[in-house]
């Protein structure tokens, strides 16, 4: 693979020892057979065939994919002179200081930005500088990175003077004040989304404000997430955790639950309208006009046993799925409680009273085993709890296997969610001692040539008892 990428590498700079030759070349006259996203709105502002290439050879270097060949001490970049302006980085000699493939971007970034330092439309110089600190500021180690970062941006805002690559500029600086609010920015979402509106004014039609446009989006969507417990005593209030954000108040409605196997959002929701409602209300929210999430807990009437969900919705809904929100928490209402334990051979299951936690006697439980080939379940076995509320249920009966249990106490049903079962015990032999060696190298990745160092760790067994050396 090495010697694979090797030969790439010398393509590419073979390729761009022809550049100012190559800049002859409008990208336009190559438009049947270079790739293109016709749909995209805005498109990136190269216009040769020098720039694709510089451009391709970046990429290719930058790439994830690429690294993974490296030795693990690579290169980190850690300079802060990397962060300089855009003339004060084209003078910087970054030759013969590394040979990873990262820094052979950053040398491809100088170059390519040297050979349109002079040039009198300098949209395509704003564009690979701003993605020039993109690079820098992705793989920087040093300190004080987010301030390095921010000033920089700034002073590209301050020196090039076209809209779009203003835009492009303030736009990245409000997307870092957003991404680190939390840290070493101290910017409000109201502040944030007030300096997204400003770019959108003064630069529109730009690459900047459309990404000023899907941050505001993003800051402004509604948000609603709900929590309630999973079983909850018989006639007995109860409350319900809900998360918003963006949301005066949100309607709900309690149903009769049957499980619901759609994957589409309009079949789920036209789903749940056919199911009977027990109870309706509106939940009122606290206002907020701070973009951020908040949280408040409601109190909800007691209900009769049974299996219940919590459908929580913005009125939006009702009119387009894909504008509004919608929460399905379901949950069940039962006094009857599970505890789970092992021993060697067996599970436990305790069944008891969930509201005095007394041991329930001659109670019939179900354990259904889910099929490989089907995904249903299937009875594997069932039986009566003892005096002590108890029912065993042997392992090898449900060994590597998805299993659920039903207990049912008169009109009183529980189901449990489905759960997995793993037995790794192996059966001790007559002779139990047994030694093993772990060989580790000191790293996992080498240079051609560079020694590699072992070490060991010796496990000496007597059954279920281990010694090491």
């Amino acid at each position: 693979a090495r010697q694979f990428q090797q030969e790439i590498s010398k393509l590419y700079h073979s390729a761009l020892d022809q550049k100012n030759e190559l800049k002859k070349y409008p990208l336009e006259n190559y438009s049947a057979i270079v790739s293109k996203d016709n749909k995209a709105k805005f498109s990136l502002p190269i216009q040769n065939l020098s720039d694709l290439l510089f451009n391709e050879a970046i990429q290719y270097f930058s790439s994830s994919n690429i690294q993974l060949i490296e030795a693990s001490n690579a290169f980190q970049m850690n300079e802060k002179e990397l962060f300089l302006s855009v003339q004060d980085f084209s003078k910087i000699d970054l030759s013969n200081k590394n040979s990873s493939n990262e820094w052979i971007a950053l040398e491809l970034y100088q170059e390519w930005i040297t050979n349109h330092l002079q040039d009198k439309n300098q949209e395509i110089l704003s564009y690979i500088d701003n993605q020039r600190l993109h690079f820098v500021y992705d793989h920087y180690v040093g300190e004080k990175k987010n301030d390095l970062y921010a000033e920089s941006l700034q002073n590209g805002f301050q020196q090039f003077t076209l809209a779009s690559s203003k835009a492009l500029f303030k736009s990245d600086l409000i997307q870092l004040w957003y991404q680190e609010r939390a840290g070493d920015f101290e910017y409000s979402l109201t502040q944030i989304v007030k300096e997204a509106q400003q770019v959108l004014k003064d630069y529109p039609n730009t690459l900047g404000a459309l990404s000023m446009q899907n941050l505001i989006d993003v800051i402004q969507s509604k948000g609603l997430e709900v929590t309630l417990e999973q079983y909850i005593p018989a006639n007995v209030p109860f409350k319900t955790f809900i998360e918003y954000k963006n949301l005066s108040s949100v309607k709900y409605k309690i149903v009769e639950w049957k499980e619901i196997n759609y994957q589409n959002n309009q079949d789920v929701w036209n789903a749940v309208q056919k199911l009977k409602v027990v109870h309706s209300g509106n939940f009122q929210l606290p206002a907020s006009s701070d973009y951020s999430s908040h949280s408040i807990e409601f109190a909800l009437n007691g209900l009769a046993t049974g299996k219940y969900a919590l459908i929580t919705y913005t009125d939006d809904v009702l009119t387009d799925i894909s504008k509004g929100k919608f929460n399905i928490s379901p949950f069940q209402i039962t006094d009857i409680s599970l505890v789970f334990r092992e021993n060697e051979g067996n599970i436990i299951v305790s069944v008891l009273n969930r509201q005095s936690g007394l041991p329930l006697n001659q109670v019939p439980v179900e354990i259904f085993t889910r099929s490989q080939y089907n995904n249903s379940y299937n009875t594997t076995t069932s039986a009566f709890t003892n005096q002590k509320g108890e029912v065993f249920i042997p392992k090898k009966s449900i060994i590597q296997s998805n299993y659920k249990i039903k207990v049912k106490k008169g009109a009183d049903i529980i189901e449990t969610q489905d759960q997995y079962f793993y037995n790794n015990q192996t059966p001790v032999t007559s002779n139990p001692k047994t030694t093993t060696v772990k060989l580790f190298t000191d790293r996992s990745i080498y240079r051609q040539g560079q020694e590699v160092f072992l070490k060991g760790i010796l496990i000496n067994s007597f059954g279920v008892f281990s010694s090491f050396g």
